[in-house]
């Protein structure tokens, strides 16, 4: 049986969401619900709650707001993640992670972001992808973690980790992380498509568990299914120090912004110009406290 775990804001699910997955799971399942209304869990504590109240070997940590688009996706769940090699399944991800502070859509080089969703947030309604190639599957070493799916007993070795995270932002990298240091590979689905409707935020939050989830793996980054050449691993790498940087600068975390900038340009040097502007804005931002 699939279990389906839902952190929800309500303390009902929507009906149109509940009749989506019954006409299109195609399997026995079951749906947990970890009513979060009143706030008081994290996305964290709230899926671990989720392992515990759940009954079925195969569990599927999933959004309320996306709407599944092809049937029978539940059957393609359990015959991938019936090879015990498999440790996660999802439908977004990367195949490359750099040693810093870093998202997946971060890595957004040709050949190291695979997509195949229907995304209509704040956009016109469209079918996005992104690969290298027309092959939409393979492996990956994150997966975005508005659905993915697992099976049960990875979660002898496994958990979300609600000791030093808080919030709702990095549960997908983190889990994702304790797999690969598993032994178990994680792989995208290319037979799953999903409507997501609305887009993620990168807020203060974000940037936050972001810098705590490279304190707690920085000693096994970077992680990727094809090792990199130097150039394109340190172009990866300062490309997202600067996006970090940018983003924490947005969310009043100076420190953060300055320290990662400077990386940045190490790696892989920027105009100067740019620098300046940087480096003024700071000071102005210090002297003006």
């Amino acid at each position: 049986m699939l279990s389906i775990i839902v952190c929800s804001r309500s303390a009902q699910l929507s009906n149109l969401f509940l009749q989506n997955v019954s006409e299109s799971v195609g399997v026995d399942y079951e749906i947990i619900v970890i009513d979060n209304s009143a706030n008081s869990y994290s996305i964290f504590s709230a899926y671990n709650e989720g392992v515990r109240r759940s009954t079925g070997e195969y569990l599927c940590f999933v959004h309320e707001d996306i709407s599944f688009c092809s049937f029978e996706w539940g059957k393609i769940v359990i015959e991938k993640l019936a090879d015990e090699k498999i440790g996660i399944i999802g439908v977004v991800g990367s195949d490359y992670m750099p040693k810093c502070p870093a998202g997946w859509w971060m890595t957004s080089t040709k050949g190291h972001e695979q997509k195949e969703v229907i995304d209509n947030g704040l956009r016109k309604k469209c079918i996005v992808k992104y690969s290298g190639s027309t092959d939409m599957g393979g492996d990956a070493v994150i997966v975005d973690g508005f659905w993915f799916c697992m099976r049960r007993n990875m979660f002898d070795i496994v958990k979300f980790d609600e000791d030093r995270f808080v919030g709702f932002h990095c549960y997908d990298n983190d889990i994702c992380m304790q797999v690969i240091k598993s032994g178990r590979k994680i792989v995208l689905a290319d037979n799953i498509l999903i409507e997501h409707k609305s887009e993620g935020v990168l807020n203060k939050q974000w940037v936050s568990n972001a810098n705590i989830w490279y304190k707690k793996w920085k000693k096994s980054l970077p992680v990727y299914v094809t090792k990199l050449d130097k150039d394109k691993s340190k172009a990866i790498m300062s490309h997202c120090c600067n996006k970090y940087s940018t983003l924490s600068f947005a969310c009043g975390k100076y420190g953060l912004a300055f320290r990662y900038y400077l990386k940045s340009i190490f790696l892989y040097p920027y105009k100067l110009s740019k620098y300046k502007i940087f480096i003024v804005d700071y000071v102005l931002h210090k002297k003006n406290k």
